[in-house]
């Protein structure tokens, strides 16, 4: 994201668009509590690694931190395949959040499903594939409106 001036303030947004930013709060809401919080920050910062939401890099780092996540761990999201500090699970779950994130004409291939289908029963794949969409929707309001990530440490 460059560096321009917001265009709107997130507390500005959440007050004028209240119930959107409610909805996504609570959809959230929804998936912590069906996934560990790790794993769901994990998908949510390379979501946001992908879509460029400068605003949501510092928040989900600092969730992460926060929760006791290294910052290997952290750092390796860039190049998460070439990196060995992920499980097999986190694995499959960040490989979905990549094909969610850049969705192209055929949609989500059917091998990252099935990969995802393997390590998540039915209600947490439900969770993982709407936490995604969820940080997708996030990630697009907040570079739309260039929220800055210095109100992100504020939160």
């Amino acid at each position: 994201m460059k560096t321009a001036a917001p265009r709107l303030e997130y507390t500005e947004f959440r007050s004028l668009a209240e119930g959107v930013a409610q909805g996504l709060t609570a959809a959230n809401a929804s998936s912590n509590a069906a996934l560990p919080l790790e794993l769901l920050e994990l998908v949510r910062q390379r979501a946001s690694l992908e879509n460029g939401c400068d605003f949501c890099l510092v928040l989900h780092a600092d969730r992460l931190s926060r929760a006791g996540v290294s910052e290997e761990r952290i750092g390796a999201l860039a190049s998460w395949r070439d990196a060995s500090c992920y499980s097999e699970r986190e694995r499959a779950a960040l490989a979905l959040s990549d094909a969610m994130t850049r969705l192209g004409p055929e949609g989500v291939p059917d091998s990252i499903f099935q990969a995802a289908s393997q390590h998540f029963p039915a209600r947490e794949l439900s969770a993982l594939v709407s936490a995604i969409a969820v940080i997708n929707a996030w990630n697009r309001i907040a570079v739309t409106l260039r929220f800055s990530p210095e109100s992100a440490r504020q939160r």
